[in-house]
C-alpha cells in the first residue's frame, strides 16, 4: 500500500479529514485493500469497551477467541486485551486468543512488533491476510504462534471458527464487501462489531440483526442473532 494514501488524518474534533477525491480514486483498491487506514479514535475505542461490557453482563459467559478484520496498527485488540486482565472491566470476556488479519504487510509487523514489546505476543496474534478473498498471506515461518496457540491459520475463515466475537473497521465500501461473510458468522452464533459505520453498502446490509439495545448510536454498532 502506498504510505501516502494509507492512513487518514484526524481533525482536533475526532472526525477524520477526507482526502481529496484526486487521492482517493489514487488509493491502491486494485491490490485488494478495501479501506485506507484508519486509526480508531479513542472515544471509539471507549464506546467499544462499554459496549463489551454491557455484552458480558447480558451474556454471563466467556468468548473462546476474539477477531478483528482490518486490525490496522492492532489498536481495537491491544485495547481490549488490557482491559481483559485480571482486575480490568472486561475480566473474563475472552477466554482465547485475540486474533488480527490486515493485507498490509507493514501495519502487521508493526502490530506484531508492539505485542512483543508490551509482552502480549503469545495472547494478541497477528496475520497478514485478505478479509474479502479469505486468503491467509502471511509466510509459514510467521505462523507459529499461532500452531502454538492451537488455531487454524489456514485462512480468514477457519481463524474466525475460534472466535465468538468478531470486531471491524472498515469504510463503508470495505463493509459491503464483507456483508455475506459477516451475515455467515451471525447464522452461527457470534456477534459481529463494527466500529464508526453501519454494516450497509449499495442496498445491502445486517440492519435486520442489529442489536439497539447495545449499540452505541454514534460510534459501535452490534449485529447478533437474537431470540425472542
Amino acid at each position: 500500500m502506498d504510505t501516502e494514501f494509507k492512513e487518514l488524518e484526524m481533525a482536533e474534533d475526532g472526525s477524520f479529514i477526507i482526502p481529496k477525491k484526486s487521492r482517493v480514486i489514487s488509493y491502491r483498491w486494485q491490490d485488494g485493500f478495501v479501506s485506507p487506514f484508519l486509526a480508531t479514535p479513542p472515544n471509539a475505542l471507549e464506546a467499544l469497551v462499554r459496549v463489551l461490557q454491557a455484552l458480558h453482563t447480558m451474556n454471563g459467559t466467556t468468548s473462546k477467541g476474539l477477531l478483528d478484520l482490518g486490525s490496522g496498527k492492532g489498536d481495537i485488540l491491544f485495547a481490549i486485551n488490557a482491559a481483559c486482565k485480571s482486575g480490568g472491566c472486561l475480566e473474563g470476556l475472552v477466554g482465547g486468543p485475540f486474533v488480527g488479519v490486515d493485507l498490509d504487510a507493514e501495519l502487521v509487523a508493526e502490530s506484531v512488533q508492539k505485542a512483543l514489546e508490551i509482552d502480549v505476543s503469545k495472547e494478541v496474534l497477528f496475520v497478514r491476510g485478505n478479509v474479502v478473498t479469505m486468503e491467509v498471506l502471511s509466510e509459514a515461518a510467521d505462523l507459529a504462534l499461532f500452531q502454538a496457540a492451537g488455531l487454524d491459520a489456514t485462512s480468514v475463515e477457519t481463524l474466525a471458527r475460534d472466535a465468538d466475537i468478531v470486531t471491524v473497521f472498515l469504510l463503508t465500501e470495505g463493509l459491503g464487501k464483507m456483508i455475506p461473510f459477516l451475515r455467515g458468522l451471525i447464522e452461527q452464533g457470534k456477534t459481529v462489531i463494527s466500529v464508526l459505520w453501519s454494516v450497509e453498502y449499495s442496498g445491502s446490509s445486517l440492519e435486520e440483526y442489529r442489536d439497539m439495545s447495545l449499540s452505541d448510536s454514534t460510534d459501535i454498532k452490534v449485529y447478533r442473532r437474537q431470540h425472542a
